[in-house]
C-alpha cells in the first residue's frame, strides 16, 4: 500500500521520508537534549540533497 502511494505521487512521493526526517528534526531542536543529535540529522540530510538527491531529482524530474 505504501509502495503504491509513493509511485502515484511520482519521484516526490518517493521522497517524503526524507521531509519526515527534516520536519522532525527541526522540531527536535527546540529540546535542549536532543539539539546535538537534531544538528546533526539536519546536516547528513543536506549533505545528502545536495551530493545525491537533488541532481537524481533534476535528472529524473526534467
Amino acid at each position: 500500500m505504501l509502495i503504491t502511494l509513493m509511485s502515484a505521487a511520482g519521484i516526490w512521493g518517493a521522497l517524503w521520508p526524507f521531509y519526515v526526517i527534516g520536519l522532525a528534526a527541526i522540531v527536535g531542536m527546540f529540546s535542549e537534549a536532543s539539539r546535538k543529535v537534531s544538528t546533526g540529522v539536519l546536516i547528513v540530510s543536506a549533505a545528502a540533497w545536495i551530493v545525491f538527491l537533488g541532481p537524481c531529482v533534476a535528472l529524473v524530474g526534467g
